[in-house]
């Protein structure tokens, strides 16, 4: 018995090992990518264009009799002989954006090799936000129960942000993802296919906005997923321990496929839309570009 347990562990010790090289090897990799993307969108994620305290200039206005007189700048108002002119700077107090992506249990699924799996497209996507938060001066952190940790900043908070993201677990898709644990207003964003049943998603979504949290789920799907260009007999397995689902003439459910799949999403929108969330959708067959700079218009739009 000893000698059985000894080599559980030993074997166990082996699979760990082979597990963080493979993490390691992926690292570079997914960084490389993410900058690659997230560099044409260099001017930031946003601009809050709003007074606040800071040290970077936003604009001048004309001043008023509620302003404070040391608010007035002198050498701006010398220019114009009948009105003073107030200094005002941009609002810097840096916000905090969670991120979540779906792995494994069916995510990490694609149909054409040419095609990456929505796992792999998730990540990249994280990732690049992550580095376009970064450079934003946002602070950014990983939904996540065992590899999330704090909220994230500094120049190599990008690097440590996907460092998290590959060390993180498998999670079901059975349940929703994680919420943000904290009493400040947060913005959040989930990349998945959520094909959960819709009356957990939307408990989930309302305790969210309740909480204050400003949500955005992104659904990214494989083409094949929503298109369902399949034929003949077919098996289709979620997972080893779940039975098949089994399609006689899979051409002859194609169009009732299509819209019950298409009829989830639309529910699942207006869920996000009816607690004031946003709902995205993304192919994998798409540039990742387009999913980035969707999701830049909304986390703006935020601000």
């Amino acid at each position: 018995m000893a000698a059985t347990s000894s080599i559980k562990s030993s074997q166990q010790a082996l699979n760990l090992q082979a597990r963080g090289e493979q993490e390691a090897a992926r690292l570079p990799a997914l960084l490389l990518a993410a900058e690659k993307i997230a560099g044409t969108l260099m001017l930031g994620l946003h601009g809050r264009h709003r007074a606040g305290p800071g040290e970077t200039f936003w604009q001048y206005r004309p001043y008023d009799v509620s302003d404070d007189r040391k608010m007035i700048d002198w050498r701006q108002s010398a220019r114009s002989p009948s009105r003073l002119y107030i200094r005002q700077t941009e609002w810097e107090s840096a916000d905090i954006v969670y991120i979540w992506t779906a792995c494994g249990n069916g995510f990490d699924f694609h149909y054409n090799d040419a095609l990456p799996e929505k796992q792999q497209r998730a990540e990249l996507i994280a990732a690049a936000l992550a580095i376009l938060l970064n450079r934003a001066g946002e602070r950014i952190g990983l939904l996540d129960e065992k590899h999330g940790g704090p909220p994230l900043s500094g120049r190599d908070a990008p690097q440590r942000f996907v460092t998290r993201l590959i060390q993180r677990e498998e999670n079901t898709g059975k349940s929703p993802p994680p919420l943000p644990q904290t009493r400040q207003k947060v913005q959040a964003v989930y990349l998945g296919d959520f094909y959960q049943p819709l009356d957990r998603l939307a408990d989930w979504i309302r305790k969210g906005s309740a909480q204050g949290i400003r949500g955005t789920l992104m659904q990214i799907c494989d083409p094949s997923e929503e298109d369902f260009p399949f034929e003949g007999r077919l098996a289709f397995y979620q997972s080893p321990d779940e039975a098949p689902l089994v399609f006689g003439n899979a051409a002859a459910s194609r169009e009732r496929y299509q819209q019950r799949f298409a009829a989830h999403r639309q529910t699942l929108a207006e869920i996000c839309r009816r607690h004031g969330w946003r709902f995205l959708h993304h192919r994998t067959s798409s540039p990742s570009l387009e999913a980035l700079l969707a999701l830049h218009n909304i986390l703006a739009g935020e601000r």
